[in-house]
């Protein structure tokens, strides 16, 4: 009776090979005959249906797995699990990770989302202005109040219209001398 096999594709394919030391093939060498999707699912750490499936490849500096699947194809790979399992993404849409870890491939905690979605729905500093209401002065961000800046640095960013017309006032207040009174200004 021949003996098991209890090598993983990965552990043979980083074994040293003659003349070749310890390099790590391409996907291609590592699983000869192997499917893509093969390739792919070797590089997933499966758990039960609620937990993570964290992705034991190659990692971006964000976080985020990536998979090589040929011809200077790479792709990232959670997107890559929810088409497998799911389906195709429609155009336009991104995978926002539910559960918050980029390495996840569990399309399970994944939802397909518009960017501008996926941003309010972050913990980072653009996802926190992005969902504030009101500017620090307590007026609202109506479409009335609102300057949203077209292009440049400030891309994107938006302003109080009150504040800024208080501003503008201040400053031209100061450049002739004069100091305003609580009822020249506009609150």
């Amino acid at each position: 009776m021949p003996a098991l096999d209890t090598e993983t594709p990965r552990q043979r394919a980083n074994a040293p090979g003659p003349d070749t030391g310890n390099e790590v093939p391409m996907p291609e060498q590592a699983y000869p005959g192997g499917s893509v999707e093969h390739q792919f699912w070797c590089r997933v750490e499966k758990r039960s249906a609620d937990e993570c499936w964290p992705w034991i490849g190659h990692r971006n500096s964000q976080g985020y797995g990536r998979f090589y699947r040929g011809e200077h194809d790479t792709v990232p790979a959670h997107r890559l699990a929810y088409e497998l399992l799911v389906g195709p993404i429609a155009d336009g849409l991104v995978i926002d990770h539910l559960c918050r870890n980029r390495a996840c491939c569990n399309p399970a905690h994944m939802e397909p989302v518009t960017n501008g979605e996926n941003v309010r729905r972050g913990i980072g500093v653009t996802a926190e202005n992005a969902r504030k209401t009101h500017c620090k002065h307590g007026h609202e961000f109506t479409p009335e109040n609102t300057y949203i800046y077209p292009g440049g640095t400030k891309k994107g960013h938006r302003e109080c219209l009150r504040c800024k017309r208080r501003l503008g006032q201040q400053l031209r207040a100061r450049r002739r001398g004069v100091a305003l009174t609580d009822n020249q200004e506009s609150s």
